[in-house]
């Protein structure tokens, strides 16, 4: 257990505290059946890097660590040189520093990541990162929105989150629509449990693609694109996310 909030006290003043974070939860539950009674407490700055943010810095070092196999202190200074030094940030230690520079630094690195086409794993990447931005990512770079894997190492598929209908895939408009890149897998079980239970189980969300984006997964040409465009009668679609 990593840390709980001190919510105040009962009518028979008790002290009452609650777990902060899912994990957090379950070792508390773990340790009231093992019997444990006795805990050290230690309070800790609202302001400073959290459990979860730590947590997760310290698994992308070894995620990155995975390809360049040196020592895990010398990789985490370089890569904390590196991130001060490309956005003029002080020096900081990750055991005080603020949740600011930590999020800060997770951003940074999951994007020095994508940069220079390592693996890492998404796990509480929704608690610790803006999810748009990492799908933007994925996006940008050819990866599934899941496990950011790439397509090299697995099969991408597109998932039209605005469904094309009857309308033939290479006569429509796609432009404008939310999508999905996923892995093979990932595609057959959210057509199988669905949208809404799929991107509440994998915490990832679609994005709207661009033009640019949209002729290099081969969805439209450019040439298709503008005989829509030259069409004064023609009128894009303003797509929804479905409810």
């Amino acid at each position: 257990m990593q840390e709980v909030r001190l919510i105040g006290r009962d009518s028979n003043g008790n002290y009452v505290l609650r777990p902060s974070t899912v994990g957090d939860n379950k070792a508390m539950e773990l340790a009231i059946r093992k019997g444990h009674k006795y805990f050290k407490l230690e309070t800790i700055d609202p302001e400073s890097i959290t459990a979860l943010q730590r947590r997760k810095i310290y698994a992308m070092f070894k995620d990155i660590n995975e390809y360049w196999c040196d020592p895990l202190e010398l990789v985490k200074e370089y890569l904390k040189t590196h991130f001060c030094f490309e956005t003029g940030r002080q020096t900081f230690s990750l055991s005080s520093c603020s949740q600011e520079t930590a999020m800060f630094f997770i951003d940074w690195l999951v994007s020095y990541c994508f940069k220079h086409g390592l693996d890492f794993d998404m796990k509480d990447i929704h608690l610790t990162m803006d999810v748009n931005k990492v799908m933007f990512l994925c996006a940008a770079e050819r990866r599934c929105f899941v496990s950011a894997r790439q397509r090299t190492v697995a099969a991408l598929e597109i998932h039209h989150v605005n469904a094309i209908g009857k309308e033939k895939r290479s006569k429509a408009d796609h432009r404008g629509r939310y999508y999905m890149i996923l892995e093979k897998k990932y595609h057959d079980e959210l057509h199988f449990i669905g949208y809404t239970k799929f991107i509440a189980k994998y915490h990832c969300g679609p994005i709207k693609l661009t033009d640019d984006q949209i002729i290099k997964y081969g969805l439209m040409s450019r040439k298709q694109m503008d005989e829509r465009d030259s069409n004064p009668h023609y009128e894009m679609k303003s797509w929804q996310l479905p409810e």
